[in-house]
């Protein structure tokens, strides 16, 4: 039997009675929907409700067999501002501090709550990106290392085995008086899951062979920090 039909013979003990007084004469005073019928006798017109048990609630569906919910519709970006700028420390693996939500999907994310981290509250797959221009000025010494890191759960290191990661290294074969600099967009984009509880931040680590900080800033409609769930998995941990 389909649900619909199941809702609509429930009959007089399911549906909303006018004026009751628990008197045989109550019987049949639905609510009516647009009665009545062929019969005269308002057969399946009464309100329709779902019967509490009859089919499984939304929580014990598979996973792959839910609607999505409002709130599972998490989409965000966020950056510096047009132009704005963040010193990064040499040597040193340095978190990107946004500060500036550019969307935030329903606020479903909280981003605002601080728009340099995304504290995860639906369990499931996501999509993240980075996209940071990086500049240094003129300087005496070679850009020897550039990494970025879409990092879970403020993994200090950056560790390769952690979530999402971009390495570049350039040769560099000795001597000085060089003025070898890598300018230019850092970019890096990944899936994974991320159970209820993980946090992500942006991390970047630079390195020459002679210490002058870089600076990174977000300049276009493609720059800062993104963030999509695509497919909520509430079995997982």
């Amino acid at each position: 039997m389909s649900r619909a039909r199941e809702f609509a013979t429930q009959g007089n003990n399911a549906a909303l009675v006018l004026n009751s007084s628990a008197a045989s004469t109550d019987v049949g005073e639905n609510l009516l929907l647009e009665g009545t019928d062929s019969s005269s006798t308002n057969a399946g017109y009464h309100l329709l409700q779902e019967k509490y048990g009859t089919h499984t609630p939304y929580d014990q569906l598979e996973p792959g067999n839910r609607p999505q919910l409002h709130k599972d519709t998490i989409w965000f970006r966020t950056w510096f501002g047009y132009a704005g700028t963040q010193s990064i420390s040499h040597n040193t693996v340095t978190t990107i501090a946004y500060d500036q939500v550019f969307w935030d999907y329903n606020d479903n994310a909280n981003m605002a709550a601080d728009p340099a981290k995304f504290t995860c509250t639906v369990p499931g797959v996501y999509w993240f990106k980075l996209s940071n221009y990086l500049t240094f000025t003129g300087h005496a010494s070679v850009h020897v290392y550039s990494y970025a890191y879409i990092n879970r759960n403020d993994r200090a290191d950056g560790s390769s085995t952690d979530f999402i990661n971009q390495y570049h290294t350039h040769g560099y074969g000795g001597g000085s008086g060089f003025n070898v600099h890598n300018n230019g967009t850092q970019y890096i984009e990944g899936i994974g899951m991320l159970a209820a509880g993980d946090t992500i931040e942006c991390k970047t680590y630079q390195y020459k062979h002679a210490s002058a900080a870089p600076v990174i800033t977000t300049y276009s409609t493609q720059d800062g920090f993104w963030g999509m769930l695509l497919k909520r998995l509430d079995n997982f941990s």
